[in-house]
């Protein structure tokens, strides 16, 4: 019987068994979901199908990289007490190298091996757990990537693009991760002022003009004036939105786009951020 991939997703939605696991039960079943069901109970996957549908709020991001790729890897649990223990930290570890060792982009395209390796979990910490999100980058030496992870609960990735191939310097190295850090914390949209879309800018200037000129202390200035009070209001707002404009986590008196403008000048090279994704456990 010819098992559709539909199908496949349903029955892992049910039960939490791994999608190599549903796709032989449902051939098995003939497509019988009830029936599958029951074959993955008989086959050592009972309190697994039990946990499935108990929700979960903790777990890590784990990370693995080599010298210009990356992964991000949100694996769910019950507990913090499971989330915060050795033995979880590791698994998330591994995972992750996996996930990255198998190019495995997106949770769609997890593999038997993983998904007997997620349900192994559930029955080692006799909680549900799940691989709920996955952001592989793979980069050369134009394209380097960084992940960062801040105790194991926000991350980010972000893909720099190069004029010329990464130089070999830990002090470049470093700076470009330390703009990641940078980054995670306000996890912006754009990348910089001219990528807001124009109607999100309208809207934002409606809202200051509103708040403006509801204010006395604009009562008497001129409409020139109130204008560019108005813009340079809305354009704020963005702020922490955007790449480029967000506080450099060593010094906030300074952004990021001033950071890598000045990388740029002393190791002679063009930098800019090509890719950059946000991941942490608490979100969807």
């Amino acid at each position: 019987m010819n098992i559709n991939k539909d199908d496949i997703k349903k029955l892992r939605e049910m039960t939490g068994a791994g999608i190599g696991d549903c796709r032989v039960a449902l051939e098995e079943a003939n497509g019988d979901f009830e029936k599958a069901i029951q074959v993955l109970r008989e086959r050592g996957l009972a309190k697994a199908v039990k946990k499935a549908d108990r929700a979960v709020s903790e777990g890590r991001v784990a990370i693995y990289q080599d010298k210009y790729s990356g992964i991000l890897a949100k694996i769910e649990c019950e507990t913090d007490f499971v989330a915060n223990s050795e033995d979880f930290r590791n698994f998330a570890k591994d995972i992750a190298k996996k996930l990255f060792e198998k190019k495995i982009k997106n949770v769609e395209s997890i593999d038997s091996e993983i998904e007997q390796l997620r349900t192994s979990a559930v029955l080692k910490f006799n909680e549900n757990i799940k691989i709920s999100d996955i952001i592989l980058i793979e980069g050369d030496d134009k394209t380097p990537v960084f992940p960062y992870v801040q105790m194991g609960k926000n991350a980010a990735i972000v893909q720099f693009e190069l004029d010329k191939p990464m130089p070999e310097s830990d002090e470049l190295k470093d700076i470009l991760f330390s703009i990641v850090v940078s980054v995670q914390f306000y996890k912006p949209e754009y990348y910089s002022m001219n990528d807001i879309p124009k109607e999100k800018l309208d809207e934002e200037i409606k809202i200051v003009e509103k708040q403006v000129l509801a204010d006395p202390a604009f009562a008497n200035k001129p409409q020139n004036v109130l204008q560019g009070i108005i813009q340079g209001k809305a354009k704020k707002s963005f702020t922490d939105k955007v790449f480029l404009e967000c506080p450099y986590v060593r010094d906030e008196s300074k952004k990021v786009g001033e950071i890598l403008s000045n990388a740029e000048k002393k190791f002679n090279i063009k930098i800019k951020a090509k890719v950059f994704k946000f991941t942490n456990i608490g979100s969807n």
